[in-house]
This record gives C-alpha cells, sequence and structure tokens, in this order.
C-alpha cells in the first residue's frame, strides 16, 4: 500500500507569495498552455489548467529526492498540472488519474474564501488490472465515473482519507492507483499545482 499524507506549511510565506505573483502577474504569459475543464451539463470540474509551466520545472526536480522519500522508490518527474478553480464553484470529480500521476504531490497555494479545501483519498487502492480496466472504458466503471449512481458506488464501496489541505500544505497520495476528489468548495476559489511523478 502507498502513502496517503500531508505536510503542512510546506514553504516559506515568502516562496508561497512568489508562486502567487507569478500567477497574478505572468500567467497571462502562457495562454497557449492552457485548457479549460468544463464539459457541458455538469460543467465538470470548473477549473483552468496549465501543464509543464516553465516556472515549476526546476521545482518539479528538486522536489524527487523528497518523493523518493516519502514513497520509499526511485522516481522520475513526468509533468505539472496547474489548476485554478473557479471561485465559489471549484469542484474535484470522482477519479482515477492518467499513468503519468503513479506518484502526486498536490500543494495549496491558496484556497482564498476557505480556511481548507479537503481532498478525499480512497484508503483502498485499485489493482493494476483494476486500473487498466478503468483506463480502457472496460466493465461497469470509467477512470472519471460521471453518472450519479456510478459515484455512489465508489462512494459505498470504499473507506476515504481526508487531507485538509489547507493554503501552502501539500498532499502525497498515488493518483492512479487510489480514487480521489473534493466536494464543491463552500466559497473563494483554489489554485492548486500538481507534481506528478513514475517509477524510474
Amino acid at each position: 500500500m502507498s502513502v496517503i499524507s500531508e505536510i503542512k506549511n510546506f514553504y516559506s510565506e515568502d516562496t508561497r507569495l512568489g508562486i502567487v505573483d507569478f500567477l497574478e502577474n505572468n500567467l497571462d504569459l502562457y495562454k497557449t498552455k492552457q485548457t479549460d475543464d468544463y464539459h457541458p451539463g455538469n460543467e465538470g470540474n470548473r477549473r483552468s489548467c496549465w501543464t509543464d509551466l516553465p516556472f515549476f520545472a526546476g521545482e518539479h526536480r528538486r522536489l524527487t529526492d523528497l518523493m523518493q522519500g516519502i514513497f520509499d522508490q526511485s522516481l522520475r518527474p513526468t509533468y505539472t498540472c496547474l489548476s485554478r478553480y473557479q471561485s465559489g464553484a471549484g469542484r474535484l470529480g470522482m477519479h482515477i488519474d492518467r499513468d503519468q500521476c503513479y506518484r502526486t504531490l498536490s500543494y495549496m497555494i491558496r484556497c482564498d474564501g476557505v480556511p481548507n479545501w479537503p481532498l478525499y483519498v480512497g484508503k483502498w487502492e485499485v489493482t493494476d488490472e483494476e486500473y487498466k480496466a478503468l483506463q480502457n472504458h472496460e466493465g461497469d466503471f470509467q477512470a472519471s465515473p460521471r453518472e450519479s449512481k456510478e459515484v455512489d458506488k465508489i462512494l459505498e464501496a470504499q473507506e476515504w482519507a481526508t487531507i485538509e489541505h489547507p493554503t501552502n500544505s501539500a498532499a502525497f497520495f498515488s493518483g492512479t492507483h487510489r480514487w480521489h476528489y473534493r466536494d464543491e468548495i463552500p466559497a473563494g476559489g483554489a489554485d492548486v499545482i500538481m507534481f506528478h511523478y513514475n517509477p524510474a
């Protein structure tokens, strides 16, 4: 079984504010890297995403040693994803990640309307065979179920770990082998950077 954990006060406040400054003053320079995660009907996760921003590249590499220590295995960086959630409406639907997200560090840059925005992570890992079936849309479930009855079945079948995830905290878990989600944020927006890793 892999780790589910959290480190609060992950960076110094100066470092965190440096990231905030980048978001507020330089993110518009990277429009070509922006995708919007909105789907007709349910509006998806109500967020905009940027993958592999150069600003985070050095930190992604630097954090490799920490990730290897936490998960007790050799890892290599795959990609980063910055998610900016819509104010008062952001959510993260129940899902299992793509195969580049075997080990994940999720860093909460800020959640400006609430003290924290919990991330719920399944305590029971899916097997490699189950993961392959989910990604191939085999069987009753998909890696990102949209039907409420499918989500309810997963909710009932799992025990859930709660990661509080306040501003300046880092969450550690397997994105590929653990179901995870967030409820709709009660107020304000949130900015999260995810650093993903695979076996070296």
